[in-house]
């Protein structure tokens, strides 16, 4: 971005969502009590590959939820549960066998049956 010109607005950071959660989203509280559930939603798309059939593309996002969202989603949804969510992009980094990774999830705003 060039320095001079002011930052517009309208940039936000928002993720929405269509699909079908893949992995059950369970409960569990923090050391302080703070309740928070991960889970996966997974997403398709068709495209044409290189000999110009269509193919379907499959994704799977990480989803992280914090508070009552958290407690919302594992009360009311299951695996299979086609939903709709908002949320927006986090990404972390840790440390595993003396190597630096990173995790992409988003972090869940809103969530409901689609």
């Amino acid at each position: 971005m060039n320095s001079n010109k002011p930052a517009p607005e309208n940039i936000t950071n928002q993720v929405f969502l269509q699909g079908t959660i893949d992995k059950e989203p369970q409960l569990k509280r923090t050391k302080q009590g703070s309740s928070y559930c991960s889970f996966s939603i997974a997403t398709e798309e068709t495209s044409k590959n290189a000999n110009k059939k269509n193919q379907k593309l499959f994704y799977w996002h990480h989803i992280k939820a914090w508070g009552s969202i958290a407690e919302e989603a594992a009360k009311n949804f299951k695996k299979g549960d086609v939903v709709k969510l908002k949320g927006k992009l986090k990404t972390s980094s840790y440390e595993k066998n003396g190597a630096k990774k990173y995790d992409t999830s988003v972090v869940l705003t809103h969530i409901r049956p689609a």
